[in-house]
């Protein structure tokens, strides 16, 4: 919850200064009562799983804004294909790939005749 608010409502940075919002949109839209708590997290969680570039890009405001009007007119759930559409488009290559190895797998097939 408390998460929730600060990226609705912004906080105060060490030295007091006041925090921009990460969803200045969304807070609008929450505020005036057209979206709810479920809507909210949705579009967090979508921007907790951008990179850094694209949340401080030109494109993520206008993309955030649209998830907040299309929020005001549909239910939590039906977010899930804008949101979807949206990531295609921001971030067309996804996350990178991990150098980690990938384990075999535990099972095994034996065949006798």
């Amino acid at each position: 919850m408390a998460e929730r608010a600060r990226m609705l409502f912004g906080a105060l940075g060490i030295s007091g200064e006041p925090l921009s919002p990460d969803l200045p949109n969304t807070a609008e839209a929450y505020s005036r009562g057209e979206v709810g708590t479920e809507h909210v997290d949705r579009i967090r969680q979508f921007a907790g799983e951008l990179s850094a570039e694209i949340l401080i890009g030109d494109a993520w405001p206008i993309a955030e804004k649209a998830l907040a009007e299309i929020a005001g007119e549909v239910g939590p759930h039906w977010l899930v294909r804008p949101i979807r559409e949206l990531q295609t488009r921001l971030d067309p290559d996804g996350q990178e790939p991990t150098d980690r190895e990938l384990t075999r797998p535990a099972r095994q097939i034996w065949l006798e005749q």
